[in-house]
């Protein structure tokens, strides 16, 4: 359990409060994105939904994701019937793509029409977080403790000696 709970102080080191949704950038040309999405269904998958509309026909849209901190962009063309107003959603299968509880997902969208408008949307980024359970959280001097089982005061101690080797560290 020690060593479990000595993960959790690790991985939640790096981690960052996110939004949950996206923020939409201007309309492009006549394009407009409507509506986007996730929705976490840990451990199987993230579903991602875009809705968009456009005086031209749409005729692509791309979603671009990022996993944890890494420098490489991902990609996806999920399936559409091109139209003026087009929704579609894309199923990240993180059975076969590994992503650890609580990493930081980022994601945006790219829509194309035929009239060659585009437009992405900004980035919405959320921790992939393990739903299943009810978690606790404590944070203190930059770092934060998540936990589901257990008490406080195992948190505290947790904390403490996160505090201590950091402070080791620094030295």
């Amino acid at each position: 359990m020690r060593r479990f709970l000595a993960l959790l102080v690790i991985m939640s080191i790096v981690l960052s409060i996110s939004p949950s949704s996206a923020t939409l950038q201007a309309a492009a040309g006549d394009i407009s994105v409507v509506s986007s999405s996730h929705e976490n269904k840990f451990p199987n998958e993230i579903l991602f939904r875009v809705e968009a509309s456009s005086t031209s026909e749409i005729k692509k849209i791309t979603l671009y994701y990022k996993i944890g901190g890494a420098s490489v962009m991902s990609y996806a063309y999920p399936t559409i019937t091109p139209g003026m107003t087009v929704s579609t959603q894309y199923a990240l299968n993180t059975q076969r793509t590994y992503i650890p509880p609580s990493t930081e997902v980022s994601y945006q969208w790219q829509v194309e029409d035929a009239a060659g408008n585009n437009i992405k949307t900004d980035f919405t980024s959320f921790n992939y977080d393990d739903v299943r359970f009810k978690w606790e959280k404590q944070t203190r001097e930059g770092v934060t403790v998540y936990w589901y089982k257990g008490s406080q005061v195992s948190a505290n101690e947790l904390l403490d000696a996160a505090s201590a080797a950091i402070r080791r560290l620094s030295a």
